[in-house]
């Protein structure tokens, strides 16, 4: 995977866990939030063949405890082509994830590679247009509601370690 660097960042912080996880997180000084998921799901595109399953995340990094950020799910590769740990309002799916979902009627769904499926919310600036930090540190961004929805549609997509 290339830097491909879209613009000037502040900061780019790449981190490779066990079982090939990789995370990617972009601090930029000029990108607003909803502008920095759409590069993220770009990029998500540009490296579908490569790519179990991806999703674009909200992050109040750096202040946040990174504890928090952590998901069981990351240790189970195995579910990784089924499961996701949790909803966002970008994901790459494949065809083993949408099976498992309840309902995903209200959600755009694009093939973009053989059984790889960027599957988003109709209405990103609602997952991702929050300029208010407080927001997102105190889980009030997303909705909380809209999370909730979001999960109902998800269903068994959904991990869960119980």
């Amino acid at each position: 995977m290339g830097w491909d660097l879209e613009e000037e960042f502040q900061r780019r912080i790449v981190c490779f866990g066990s079982h090939g996880l990789t995370s990617w997180t972009d601090v930029s000084g000029t990108s607003t939030r909803l502008q920095a998921a759409h590069q993220a799901a770009d990029r998500l595109l540009r490296h579908t063949e490569q790519l179990v399953v991806g999703f674009v995340a909200l992050t109040d990094w750096p202040d946040a405890d990174p504890d928090r950020q952590r998901s069981p799910w990351a240790h189970y590769p195995q579910h990784w082509s089924t499961r996701v740990p949790d909803v966002h309002g970008i994901q790459l799916l494949t065809g083993n994830h949408l099976a498992l979902a309840h309902n995903l009627a209200g959600w755009q769904i694009d093939e973009v590679a053989p059984d790889r499926y960027l599957v988003q919310a109709p209405n990103l600036a609602d997952w991702y247009d929050c300029t208010d930090n407080q927001q997102v540190w105190r889980h009030h961004f997303p909705d909380p509601d809209l999370i909730e929805r979001a999960r109902s549609d998800f269903g068994d997509l959904l991990y869960s370690d119980v």
